[in-house]
């Protein structure tokens, strides 16, 4: 498996957690093999977590997603800010190329960075899924990690980061 093609197991991290992440945790942990890079990041989530009641992840992901959030897990706020309009465009082209390749959104916007990581990993044109690394998931990903200081969310964005 290809490095942008695990995107998408990384990105199973981004949801509002409903159980503990140890076991997808340890399923992830054979992606991270021969890069010691993605295997420290991976460390340093499952660190972060260890200690961590599923309450206490829930409550930790609200503050830094959700509720006033430090840093939204939507690209396009983090690319357009209040520019309606081309948020509005790049909301449109992700939609297309999601149903182009019958990704399910599940109830959320097409720019949900989680669907932005396997989006990443799904297209099967490496210039453009290299160009949603560059200009759109990396960028944006260094601001989410710079936003969430003293979250043990960084560590996942971290993760994704690396991954990228």
């Amino acid at each position: 498996m290809g490095r942008r093609e695990r995107l998408a197991d990384f990105a199973r991290l981004g949801g509002y957690p409903l159980t503990n992440p140890d076991a997808l945790i340890a399923n992830l942990i054979p992606l991270t093999e021969g890069n010691p890079h993605l295997c420290e990041a991976l460390s340093r989530v499952s660190l972060a977590f260890s200690d961590l009641a599923l309450k206490d992840l829930q409550e930790g992901y609200t503050r830094a997603f959700d509720l006033m959030p430090a840093a939204p897990l939507y690209a396009g706020h983090h690319l357009f800010g209040e520019d309606t309009q081309r948020r509005t465009q790049f909301l449109v082209r992700l939609q297309e190329a999601n149903l182009d390749l019958g990704l399910d959104l599940a109830g959320e916007l097409p720019d949900f960075i989680p669907h932005v990581l396997t989006l990443a990993a799904r297209l099967t044109d490496p210039v453009r899924a290299q160009l949603l690394l560059e200009e759109v998931l990396i960028p944006v990903l260094e601001k989410c990690v710079a936003a969430l200081q003293g979250s043990p969310w960084r560590t996942v964005v971290e993760l994704w980061l690396a991954a990228c």
